[in-house]
């Protein structure tokens, strides 16, 4: 069970490099466009600056007075460093700072880790204006906090006199009785009537005595604490801010960051890229990888075609025949090594070509390996069975008058519808005039006598035959032959179409060798890389495939007519 996850983990990782790679113009333009889109925007930004300064927050004795306690508990430190941000951002504090600017600041607010600092941020396009913002902000916000803290000690000192006040009057309340007993005691006429004002007097006094002593401690600790406001007021500088660090003039703008925003542009950028790389995957139907395509299609890969130059510049795409050292003939030659390998198992005198969709370079594949089995000494014959858009005629420059819809209608083999090539072993027979019913015309007993016939007259026949799925033709010939090739373009194959395909062939029993894959470039998914000059020349190549021919004819059928010399 490990291993074959383990094999799992290593196509999935294979398959996401394939798609990084073969999409990998999309994710360097995407990642380039979006980082070069925010280096100009930043260029573009008008440059701010922003400059701060610092505020302590401190306990001072009148603070401390008026708390009622000598030390700042430390638990509700954080809470008052809070409350202190929220009085600064205050339309109290904003107001006053409007009032000298002419305008609204631009600031921001905040502690300093968890300590009693408060910083203070000015935002600016002017170096010169943020650094002067942020200083009056903080001159303005410590000069309010002095003023309300004189305030609140006047306010003090003004509760603390009226108490002074009241108690002075209750004192001249219990004080007046014994004041006019005094001052009666000086007009008494008699000794007999002193003496008794004099007993009234003491008597007063011991009952207001203890009251009045009382009044007098009061009055003094009351008088203490209102000289001690007093002298607080006289004393207070700060209110218990005090700016420690003063904003400086900045030299350079904290935004825009060309650079910094260049780097998270790239960062996003190529994220954003292989997210549509992956994308433009999941929506691409086409065939990426020979995995992928033997997944599909449960047949094995027989043949991995390049892009054939010639085809490039308008040219016949024959390439064994014209271009014999070329890397597509070499492939082709691969492939004919792959057919006779199966041969081996099982005889394969008549081998159908075919593809899922038209253009994926059925013709051309079958052409280039009929050439290359003849110049490895088989006898060949390549029939174009394309009765609906016949082009083998064309690839090799033979008239079309006479062919194989001749010979049905005959039932017999019509010598000039045989045609020979510059290749010896190889004869063509074109497809003939198109008939108004294919499919039943290759329906009939004819068909299968006539390919009866061609096959008794070489050693292969090789059939290009019309796609699988826009026509029935290519299933009904499948029944004729002993094996099919079905050819995919790198390109253009689909999933869909291939699965359609491979439906449609098991239907009626098609008995496919594999598939040959065209239009390979050096970068495709396919894993196959190919190189130019082998070092060998035509020559060469001419004698090998003599040397083959011999070994291939001995043992083989007497050579038909068709194929002396």
């Amino acid at each position: 069970m490990v291993p074959m996850q383990s094999a799992e983990d290593e196509l999935d990782l294979r398959h996401y490099v394939d798609v990084v790679t073969r999409r990998k113009w999309l994710i360097i333009v995407t990642t380039v466009l979006v980082a070069a889109v925010a280096v100009g925007l930043s260029l573009a930004q008008t440059p701010n600056y922003r400059a701060g300064a610092e505020v302590l927050l401190q306990g001072d004795d009148a603070e401390r007075r008026l708390g009622g306690t000598d030390q700042i508990d430390p638990r509700v430190n954080q809470n008052r460093v809070e409350t202190e941000i929220g009085v600064i951002e205050s339309n109290l504090v904003q107001d006053a700072v409007e009032d000298e600017l002419g305008r609204e600041p631009d600031v921001n607010v905040g502690a300093v880790g968890e300590t009693d600092i408060i910083r203070i941020s000015a935002t600016s396009t002017e170096p010169e204006l943020a650094a002067a913002e942020a200083n009056l902000y903080a001159e303005t916000y410590v000069e309010w906090k002095r003023e309300r803290t004189i305030d609140d000690l006047l306010a003090a000192q003004q509760t603390v006199q009226a108490e002074i006040d009241s108690l002075l009057l209750q004192q001249d309340e219990l004080q007046a009785p014994l004041d006019a007993l005094e001052e009666s005691l000086f007009v008494a006429g008699s000794e007999d009537e002193r003496e008794d004002i004099r007993g009234q007097i003491a008597d007063l006094e011991a009952q207001i005595l203890p009251e009045v002593g009382a009044i007098q401690s009061s009055l003094a600790l009351y008088r203490a604490e209102l000289s001690s406001l007093q002298v607080s007021q006289r004393i207070t500088r700060t209110g218990g801010a005090q700016i420690i660090s003063t904003a400086q003039v900045p030299e350079e703008p904290f935004e825009p960051q060309p650079l910094r925003n260049g780097v998270l542009g790239l960062v996003v950028g190529l994220m954003l890229g292989v997210g549509l790389a992956f994308l433009r995957e999941t929506l691409d139907d086409r065939v990426r990888s020979r995995e992928q395509m033997e997944r599909i299609t449960g047949w094995p890969t027989i043949g991995l075609i390049p892009v054939i130059s010639a085809a490039k510049d308008g040219q016949h795409d024959l390439a064994t025949m014209e271009a014999p050292n070329s890397p597509a003939a070499e492939a082709y030659r691969t492939l004919r090594t792959a057919v006779q390998f199966v041969g081996l198992e099982r005889p394969l005198e008549a081998i159908q070509v075919t593809s899922a969709k038209p253009s994926e370079g059925k013709t051309t594949t079958a052409a280039n390996l009929a050439i290359s089995l003849a110049q490895a000494g088989k006898r060949v014959i390549l029939l174009d069975a394309d009765l609906r858009k016949p082009r083998l005629h064309k690839e090799f420059g033979i008239d079309n008058s006479a062919g194989f819809t001749s010979m049905l209608l005959d039932s017999n083999l019509s010598s000039n519808a045989f045609h020979r090539t510059r290749v010896p072993n190889l004869v063509v027979v074109p497809s003939g005039p198109p008939p108004p019913n294919p499919s039943e015309l290759l329906s009939l007993q004819a068909t299968r006598q006539v390919l009866t016939l061609l096959r008794d007259e070489c050693d292969v026949l090789i059939i290009d035959s019309p796609p699988v799925l826009p026509v029935t033709d290519p299933m009904i010939l499948s029944g004729y032959v002993d094996g099919v090739i079905v050819v995919a373009n790198a390109n253009e194959a689909e999933v869909k179409s291939l699965s359609r395909m491979r439906e449609l062939l098991a239907q009626v029993n098609a008995q496919v060798i594999g598939v040959s894959v065209n239009q390979i470039d050096s970068d495709a998914g396919y894993g196959y890389g190919y190189g130019y000059g082998y070092g060998y020349g035509d020559a060469v190549e001419a004698g090998r495939d003599d040397d083959e021919a011999e070994d291939s004819s001995a043992g083989d059928k007497p050579k038909p007519k068709l194929f002396s010399r």
